[in-house]
């Protein structure tokens, strides 16, 4: 019989760098246009949104008399049908509310998208990190992208920056639309630290007064994480060296501060250094990793829900809500 041949030919491995190569130039022409057909999509429905929110303003001032007192009221009175969320943080609760001019009553006159890049916001921590001041200072830039290779927006090069004094300390921040959360350690006379959280009004760059939460490492790390029924939770570590402990007063390492009341819950007694949160919002919930353990609260009145069941292996040093709807519900700082 005759010699039979399988005339089938495979690619050469040149040949096969040669394709690939085309794919990748490909794929380099395409992905820059695709990214900024996001963005250019992402800034039409920002646009939209804000158009849409500030008609429903208009519309309630000229039905009442008066500005709603939050976004919330604009849904509850049916002139939304659900809070604005900004397509760019993808987030319902990230706007700056500006509030309405002179005596006019209400709280709510124009929202505005906090991802704008027109302000970057620099921690001075002051005496807790060897320094002499602890302040927060609103740094003017332009629009900043910091992609590879890419590069916009210059930072202001006059040293005339106006700060705003932050007496308590300020080693951490939280940014809630016009708000911000700074927490921080304060040098007393006996040279020991106490925990303080200090809010800041961004619409009128003032701070109130330091407001007493748990003592916490000097310019060490902390947790700040928003939760349900309008509370903030505070974590921090190394509690049992500040001016609590050494007094005698009871002493934990995490707080709920209340956002609407500005009342204080210290969540006591002492469970360890506290090193994640993770809020479980709509189900009023807030899982923190303490001492190696996984503890779980209510964030109605702060109580500790049995967590006999939560079975830890080994040693937990943060803890992450794995179905939230948005990174906001874990702590990443």
């Amino acid at each position: 019989g005759g010699e039979v041949r399988d005339e089938t030919r495979g690619f050469t491995l040149i040949e096969l760098l040669v394709v690939l190569a085309i794919v990748a130039t490909l794929l380099t022409l395409a992905l820059p246009r695709y990214s900024q057909s996001v963005d250019v999509a992402q800034e039409r429905i920002l646009v939209e949104n804000l158009r849409i929110t500030r008609d429903a303003i208009d519309k309630f001032y000229a039905d009442t008399k008066r500005y709603p007192d939050s976004l919330d009221e604009l849904v509850e009175r049916r002139y939304l049908r659900s809070r604005p969320v900004d397509p760019i943080l993808d987030h319902d609760d990230a706007w700056r509310i500006v509030p309405p001019p002179g005596d006019k009553k209400g709280q709510v006159a124009d929202i505005k998208s906090t991802a704008d890049g027109s302000t970057a916001y620099v921690l001075s921590c002051g005496p807790e990190c060897g320094g002499v001041t602890s302040k927060v200072t609103p740094l003017p830039v332009a629009p900043i992208i910091y992609l590879t290779g890419q590069a916009s927006g210059t930072l202001p090069t006059t040293a005339n920056l106006a700060s705003i004094p932050i007496p308590g300390g300020a080693s951490n921040a939280l940014l809630s639309q016009s708000t911000m959360y700074v927490v921080g350690q304060q040098l007393q006379t006996d040279n020991l630290f106490t925990g303080n959280l200090t809010v800041v009004n961004l619409n009128s760059n003032t701070a109130s007064s330091p407001i007493s939460i748990s003592d916490g490492t000097p310019g060490g790390p902390s947790r700040l994480i928003l939760g349900d029924d309008n509370t903030l939770w505070i974590g921090m570590t190394k509690c049992n060296n500040g001016e609590r402990y050494a007094k005698g007063f009871d002493y934990g390492c995490l707080t709920m501060f209340n956002t609407s009341t500005n009342s204080v819950t210290m969540l006591e007694p002492y469970l360890g250094d506290l090193t994640g949160i993770a809020a479980v919002t709509g189900l009023h919930k807030v899982y923190v990793a303490q001492g190696g353990q996984i503890y779980i609260y209510s964030t109605v009145d702060g109580t500790a829900y049995n967590n006999q069941y939560v079975t830890v292996a080994a040693t937990a040093s943060d803890v992450a809500y794995m179905d939230a709807k948005s990174d906001g519900n874990n702590t990443v700082y």
